[in-house]
């Protein structure tokens, strides 16, 4: 009887594989990656990438989108949608589809991220964030988050900050206040510490803290189906009359 054997040597390498490849457990199935989520010199991976970077220069960490191709029959004909997790953000049927049609709607991710960041944010999330932020302000980072302030508590105030219009850029500022409050009173809930936050942030001109590609900590093992596109008859569509996807 014959045995066969397979010698796997990991210290050998042929080349090497981007991360952001792999990063959501995407198979290689046609345009699934290839002019698709990620290629390095896909059109529609330009517009992703450019869309984080105008959005970190605000502070504003985007976590992966994910690209659906969905027929649902709730859908309509050229419907898209904007979701994180199961929650719709944003829906529009658009008249036509051409050559533009992948660049507004990531133009409409981008706006919806920026008004609607309370609903998208989640304590994974801003955990990537305050890891960034260590970099930033260490003093003000490190014995606090999360051994004070629990980032569930953290992502809580946060949100309700946010959904009154205020901004991730004051997070810094915010963390500051809750930790003098929580030392005051260790009992204040996350109602008591946004009005708190609110109330000494006004007036306050605060620069978006930067977030740098270079220093990002990974989070492709993290986060896990926050943002993505869904849409009812485009991919098709966008692949015969532009080839963008």
């Amino acid at each position: 009887m014959k045995k066969a054997e397979i010698i796997v040597d990991k210290y050998f390498l042929t080349g090497a594989v981007d991360k952001r490849i792999f990063g959501s457990f995407i198979e290689h199935l046609g345009r699934a990656v290839y002019e698709g989520i990620y290629q390095e010199d896909s059109p529609f991976a330009e517009l992703i990438h450019n869309m984080r970077r105008r959005l970190a220069g605000e502070g504003t960490w985007v976590p992966i989108i994910r690209l659906r191709d969905n027929n649902h029959a709730a859908m309509g004909k050229k419907e898209f949608m904007v979701l994180s997790f199961h929650n719709v953000l944003y829906s529009e049927v658009l008249e036509t589809v051409d050559e533009k049609t992948a660049e507004y709607m990531i133009g409409k991710l981008e706006e919806t991220i920026q008004n609607k960041y309370h609903e998208i944010l989640y304590p994974d999330l801003l955990k990537n964030i305050v890891d960034n932020l260590r970099f930033e302000y260490p003093a003000l980072i490190e014995d606090i988050v999360p051994e004070k302030i629990s980032y569930g508590l953290l992502t809580e105030t946060a949100k309700i900050v946010l959904s009154k219009g205020n901004s991730i850029c004051y997070l810094p500022k915010m963390i500051e206040v809750m930790e003098c409050a929580l030392r005051r009173n260790p009992a204040a809930d996350a109602e008591e510490l946004a009005a708190q936050s609110i109330q000494e942030s006004a007036g306050t001109t605060i620069s978006p803290f930067s977030s740098t590609e270079g220093r990002l900590p990974d989070n492709g093992r993290r986060v896990r189906k926050c943002l993505q596109i869904t849409y009812a008859s485009l991919l098709q569509n966008l692949q015969i009359l532009s080839g963008l996807l």
